[in-house]
């Protein structure tokens, strides 16, 4: 075989691979040559995957591009522009129905065989122009192999020899098996939580699939009873999509409401219970997570006063050093609010950039500086909205009593600590 016809090969890419396929079984060539061709068949077919890969045949006229979107090849569209203008002529408005279909038509590929199916895929045309799109009715199928044919005898008087179909073969990518989700962790992190505590945590290490939360997630009591109707039925996810905040119906955890006192607590007093999460939860990618989830935790007494701010032990790092301010607390602190209700500033209300950790089980919380410390007088600016697990803020109690009036409560307060001689 001459070598022009291995560069034809190449600038041809994947298109008329069958007819390729039949002229190398024709043509008499020494092993070394077929061995060659063979890894450029492979590397032909392998550019028909490609997002929006356009291939076409420069002795034919047309071009056909294969359009598969990166995030959903399955929704692939087939291209045809080129060709005479008298072809796309011959295609307009008015002429003899199903001319469309017999131009161009997509048909799948038998596995074993790799006969392409007499029957086309049912599919929708758009005419624009010298463009014509073909798209299929229902996505395809990944992994699976397909043939696109461009029939230029279809549209009469378009050339005074006859054109031969142009086929060409390109596959739907296998979507990868989805990696497994995981628990990697449940806030309050502790065992025991008070009676009253409102919620729970969820980190996953991917997004999960929406919608169907609560039928994947029980809490159930130390006898294997099931607590019924323990969560509020609002799906609070974050921004990633990666963290569910789960809440323990307030309405069952407040004396006083009508649910607390028909129905009864959610919690009580030196109970056990296991939040129990099912191991078929699937990911928003479809897998499940494979295995169950159990957090055990025992029920305290309840917590009905507002965080005291004087309780809190602060242990102040030395000037010229980027150790972390250490906060030592008397209970645990909603994890998510040590993370966004607590800052740091100068005592010219310059904020302090650096990392929020919490250790202990939310007991202990530590900033770690962006820069070196610099001697001083600081801050730590609480905000009102800093909650304990109860819902108790250190500006008034979850359970207020709204029939008794009181001083509008601040935004936020603030404790002061001196980095430098002082603090030695």
């Amino acid at each position: 075989m001459k070598l022009a016809t291995l560069g034809r090969l190449n600038s041809l890419a994947c298109l008329e691979l069958e007819s390729l396929r039949s002229h190398l079984n024709r043509v008499k060539t020494s092993a070394f040559i077929r061995a060659a061709l063979a890894a450029l068949f492979l590397i032909a077919g392998a550019s028909c995957m490609t997002d929006r890969q356009v291939i076409s045949g420069p002795d034919r006229g047309f071009n056909i591009s294969i359009e598969q979107p990166n995030e959903a090849p399955e929704n692939t569209s087939i291209v045809l522009k080129g060709g005479p203008d008298q072809f796309w002529k011959s295609l307009l408005p008015g002429g003899p129905p199903g001319r469309l279909k017999e131009t161009l038509s997509l048909s799948i590929v038998d596995e074993q065989t790799g006969a392409i199916a007499e029957q086309p895929i049912l599919a929708d045309y758009n005419l624009d122009g010298n463009q014509l799109r073909l798209t299929p009715r229902f996505p395809l199928s990944p992994g699976e192999d397909y043939a696109a044919t461009i029939s230029a005898t279809a549209a009469p008087n378009t050339s005074s020899t006859r054109r031969p179909s142009l086929t060409l073969r390109f596959s739907v990518p296998a979507r990868p098996t989805p990696e497994r989700p995981e628990i990697l962790a449940v806030y309050p992190s502790g065992d025991v939580v008070p009676s009253n505590c409102l919620k729970f945590y969820v980190q996953f290490s991917q997004p999960m699939r929406q919608g169907e939360t609560f039928q994947w997630i029980k809490l159930i009591r130390q006898n294997g009873v099931e607590v019924p109707e323990p969560f509020r039925k609002v799906e609070l996810w974050s921004h990633d999509e990666k963290r569910l905040t789960l809440w323990l119906h307030p309405g069952r955890q407040k004396r006083g409401v009508n649910l607390n006192e028909e129905i009864g607590p959610i919690l009580e007093k030196d109970q056990t219970y296991t939040l129990a999460i099912s191991s078929e939860w699937p990911s928003a990618d479809g897998a499940p997570l494979g295995k169950p989830f159990q957090k055990r935790f025992k029920a305290n007494a309840p917590q009905r006063d507002k965080i005291d701010l004087n309780a809190w032990r602060l242990h102040s790092p030395a000037a010229g050093a980027r150790q972390p301010l250490h906060v030592d607390l008397p209970s645990p602190l909603d994890w998510a609010l040590l993370h966004s209700k607590l800052t740091i500033e100068t005592a010219k209300g310059a904020n302090v950039p650096g990392a929020i950790s919490t250790a202990n089980h939310e007991t202990a919380w530590r900033f770690a500086p962006q820069n070196n410390w610099r001697a001083g007088i600081y801050r730590i600016v609480v905000d009102a909205g800093l909650e304990d697990l109860a819902g108790n803020t250190p500006v008034r109690p979850f359970e207020k009593d709204i029939s008794i009036t009181t001083d509008a409560a601040p935004d936020s307060l603030h404790l002061t600590f001196t980095i430098g001689r002082a603090s030695q």
